[in-house]
């Protein structure tokens, strides 16, 4: 995130109305607490088409454990 905030070509982006690239209404709604009770069929569902698929479900469950560890 910070590197997203920092990047000067993000300064000047606009954001893109592609629908194809618009998040989820189920991602958008998504809550911390969401996050940690992820289950596989609501990450496939979530992630359908996603290149987020690429780090798998065990992946992604160890990055979110490693997010919450770091921010404490």
């Amino acid at each position: 995130e910070r590197c997203q905030k920092v990047c000067p070509h993000n300064q000047t982006a606009k954001p893109t109305e592609e629908v194809l690239l618009q998040p989820k209404d189920d991602f958008l709604a998504m809550r911390k607490e969401d996050w940690h009770n992820l289950s596989l069929d609501k990450y496939r569902n979530i992630f359908k088409d996603s290149a987020v698929k690429r780090v798998k479900y065990e992946g992604l469950i160890r990055n979110i454990k490693i997010a919450e560890d770091n921010s404490k």
